[in-house]
């Protein structure tokens, strides 16, 4: 298993989807974010910066390969850091599962663990 660490500001694109970090702009800290990181991109873009899970897809009447998602993944991290003094906060922990054909499609699966539990997309439970 590859692990790719993307640095701020940089993306890797793996078949039609692009990886950020998704530390953009001043902004897209709204309620709304993937909604804002898919129209500035105008692509589908997985990032985690804000450490909880959103997603929104921007649909084109064109047709399907005209439409884009963004999706914000959780992050496996503390949801609860000391600098944030205890504030409340939308943050998850999990990861993302995806599977990108040869081609370029992809399925997006996002994972939220619960209590340091989760289920994968193939329906096994691990804790």
């Amino acid at each position: 298993m590859d692990i790719k660490i993307i640095p701020y500001r940089q993306f890797v694109k793996l078949g039609k989807i692009y990886f950020i970090h998704g530390d953009i702009q001043q902004g897209y800290q709204s309620a709304n974010h993937a909604k804002k990181v898919v129209e500035t991109y105008n692509r589908n873009v997985v990032y985690g910066h804000h450490h909880t899970l959103q997603a929104h897809t921007k649909i084109s009447p064109v047709g399907i390969e005209e439409t884009h998602t963004a999706y914000c993944i959780p992050a496996l991290a503390d949801t609860n850091p000391d600098w944030a003094k205890d504030r409340p906060n939308s943050w998850l922990n999990g990861f993302g599962v995806f599977y990108i054909t040869d081609g370029g499609n992809f399925s997006v699966f996002p994972i939220v663990a619960i209590k340091n539990s989760f289920i994968s997309p193939d329906g096994k439970f691990y804790d």
